[in-house]
């Protein structure tokens, strides 16, 4: 067992800017370049489908939303590749034509178990 002390996660919208739905194919692709960069950055990563609400829809859920969640071992470990994941969600959000991208980042008491064999 491996402590994963740091989570990192990046919501993917699925909103255009005005609150009406952006093609499915394109969050899809968008999601899934997350994913791949998350994976690369951290060892692996995963999708979670996560409504949510903004201003732009006055608070309203946001069916689509999905969330692209990682582990890390520590803070240390999330600060090292911080730049490449400000990138990350700079492209993120000008390919789905966004106001604003959010990153969470955040102490966890996450786990690894890997086998052995």
């Amino acid at each position: 067992m491996t402590d994963k002390r740091y989570l990192v996660a990046l919501p993917v919208a699925s909103l255009d800017r005005e609150g009406r739905p952006l093609p499915g194919d394109r969050v899809r692709e968008w999601t899934d370049r997350a994913q791949k960069e998350m994976t690369r950055l951290f060892g692996g990563a995963t999708v979670l489908a996560a409504p949510g609400s903004s201003a732009v829809v006055e608070g309203a859920t946001e069916r689509g939303q999905a969330l692209v969640i990682s582990v890390c071992d520590d803070r240390d470990s999330f600060l090292e590749r911080r730049g490449e994941v400000h990138r990350l969600a700079e492209d993120v959000k000008a390919g789905l034509d966004q106001e604003t991208a959010l990153v969470l980042g955040f102490a966890s008491d996450s786990f690894l178990i890997e086998d052995e064999a």
